[in-house]
């Protein structure tokens, strides 16, 4: 039986350096270096803030590179709902009904 949860650092250190969905500030740069590498986040965002001063926006420049090269992490589902099949059932689709037509029940 596979366990009910992984640990976020172990969790971060198998997925790569990504984007977390959770805990973003702003584009979830700083989240994400922090979960790869086992850091607090606040600590990360703080020396971001202060490279950013020293280095007349070089560090704003990374951060945007970083952005744009970092890929979104994925999706977590508990896995108690995975188990119940809540993961597995696609979203139905609803008809949109045209203009002066009636919608269908």
């Amino acid at each position: 039986m596979a366990p009910a949860y992984v640990p976020v650092q172990e969790a971060a250190a198998q997925a790569g350096l990504v984007r977390p969905r959770q805990g973003r500030a702003i584009a979830g740069v700083c989240a994400g270096f922090a979960q790869r590498y086992g850091w607090d986040v606040v600590i990360v965002r703080l020396v971001l803030v202060l490279a950013v001063l020293v280095g007349c926006g070089t560090p704003f420049l990374a951060y945007i590179i970083a952005w744009v090269v970092m890929p979104n992490g994925p999706y977590f589902v508990p896995a108690y709902a995975a188990a119940a099949g809540y993961a597995a059932q696609p979203v139905p689709e609803q008809p949109v009904a045209q203009q002066g037509e009636q919608p269908q029940a």
